[in-house]
């Protein structure tokens, strides 16, 4: 049985490598570190801006700047075309810790997503155990896959073949809600016995059908000194099958709608933000939501929702998820910034499911901290692009290796404002999240003389500045 195996994990290994794939850089513009007056000004208060009657009704100011500017060298030029309405309401400082997962979250988690459905250990991926049900149902699926390779042809016979011993029984253990190592999950136990885990992540990892479709739900955490970890996913998977084969194939089956009107974007909304307050790990705010169209003959839709964390009614802002979580910088983050995500059908099938780094609030440490002016901001903003110069965006290394010289133009478009987590200087999980701006816009790099475009980014974060004392919050750990 165990050779069997061993030539099915290496067809799904082919068919796996027959459709990786890469992930594009990531980018940034500047970063910088506070200058010291911090702790001291998070302690000033400023006057309520709530009213006191109706604390929840905030005011509208305008956030308006148009202007034009060079960085010192000339490499880049800037254009600031901004014209944002901002609610004007208290701005805390709040301090917040990593919230570590346990075995209750892991269940209230999965009946938030999947309601009280029977619920199975997932087998290892190495060595599972499966039964005929589990093997009659991957065959009809792949024998009615398009465009079977050969690899996808010989796993199918494969699974016919063990279909003859395999038991009618289930196998499956009922989820034990209980933490195990990472490699519980991919090898045998008789692997797993000579193996050093200490330094793996602690995982739950179970199994469920819902409408017919199996699903995965990994629910990890880690507090070691190095970084730590709390992150949940939930997704269509199968252990006897391969990604790039279910993927697809559940994608078309749920995803194979009418467009979504505006009224089933709503009506998600309120699914994904039902499910949150099911999940009571703090409260959360959708702040994105746009709809995916793919597909050839037949249109294929998802509607994604993402949600941000929420402290003293006031939401973070959105930024780019750090890529490194080892940096020994006093100020770098060693734990994932937090954020939900959602993928449904239009009909409200779960594609996709994440939450990263939920927090505890440990204390507010002000209700209401004075900020810069927009005036204030707009200056420093401007001071610190001044500085920057094309290599700071030029992320591809275009203009070392062009044949003219290349010049960047930056167009900020964009601004939020609203509370960003920068860690507590040299601690190992204290953070604080704090008033902060952030500009969007898109950057493009060209061809001095040609006037050919090399570059052009989608609207992304060019830059974070701490409301309190204007010092550039880390998009990124070095």
């Amino acid at each position: 049985m165990s050779k069997k195996i061993s030539i099915i994990l290496g067809c799904l290994l082919i068919i796996a490598l027959m459709c990786a794939c890469q992930n594009s850089p990531s980018k940034t513009v500047v970063t910088s570190k506070n200058d010291g007056t911090f702790d001291t000004n998070i302690l000033q208060s400023a006057t309520s801006k709530n009213d006191a009657e109706a604390p929840e009704l905030a005011s509208v100011e305008v956030f308006q700047w148009e202007s034009r500017f060079a960085s010192s060298d000339e490499s880049v030029f800037f254009y600031v075309n901004i014209d944002e309405q901002l609610q004007e309401t208290n701005m805390p400082v709040i301090e917040v810790s990593p919230h570590f997962f346990t075995g209750s979250d892991a269940k209230r988690i999965a009946t938030a997503l999947f309601g009280n459905q029977a619920f199975y250990e997932m087998e290892p991926m190495l060595d599972p155990s499966y039964s005929k049900e589990d093997l009659r149902e991957i065959i009809e699926r792949w024998t009615s896959y398009p465009n079977k390779t050969e690899a996808i042809e010989n796993t199918i016979q494969m699974y016919t073949l063990l279909m003859e011993d395999a038991p009618e029984e289930n196998p499956h253990i009922p989820a034990q809600w209980t933490f195990k190592k990472e490699s519980h999950y991919i090898e045998s136990a008789e692997n797993i016995a000579g193996l050093d885990t200490s330094e793996e992540n602690d995982t739950i990892q179970v199994t469920v059908k819902d409408n017919g479709i199996p699903y995965l739900l990994s629910v990890t955490t880690r507090n070691q000194t190095d970084f730590k970890i709390n992150n949940v996913f939930a997704y269509p998977y199968d252990v006897l099958g391969a990604t790039s084969v279910d993927t697809p194939y559940f994608q078309s089956m749920l995803c194979q709608t009418d467009a979504p009107t505006g009224k089933d974007i709503d009506n998600l909304k309120e699914k994904a933000k039902s499910i949150l307050q099911q999940i009571s790990l703090g409260e959360w705010q959708v702040d994105q939501c746009f709809v995916e169209e793919s597909g050839t003959e037949k249109r294929e839709y998802i509607v994604h929702i993402n949600a941000v964390p929420v402290f003293e009614d006031v939401p973070a802002v959105r930024r780019p998820q750090f890529n490194n979580l080892k940096s020994k910088e006093a100020f770098a983050s060693n734990y994932y910034l937090s954020d939900a995500s959602f993928q449904f059908s239009v009909n409200g099938d779960l594609i996709y499911f994440s939450m990263i780094s939920p927090v505890d609030v440990q204390t507010i440490i002000n209700p209401n901290v004075q900020t810069l002016s927009f005036e204030r901001i707009q200056e420093q903003v401007q001071n610190i692009l001044t500085l920057t110069d094309i290599y700071e965006y030029d992320t591809l290394y275009l203009a070392q290796n062009a044949d003219e010289k290349l010049i960047c133009n930056v167009k900020l478009s964009n601004v939020k404002y609203g509370l960003a987590r920068v860690k507590v200087a040299n601690t190992d999980e204290r953070y604080y999240y704090i008033p902060a701006y952030s500009f969007y816009g898109c950057t493009e790099l060209c061809g001095k003389s040609s006037g050919d475009i090399y570059y052009e980014s989608d609207e992304e974060t060019l830059l974070v500045l701490n409301a309190v004392d204007g010092s550039i919050i880390q998009l990124k750990n070095e």
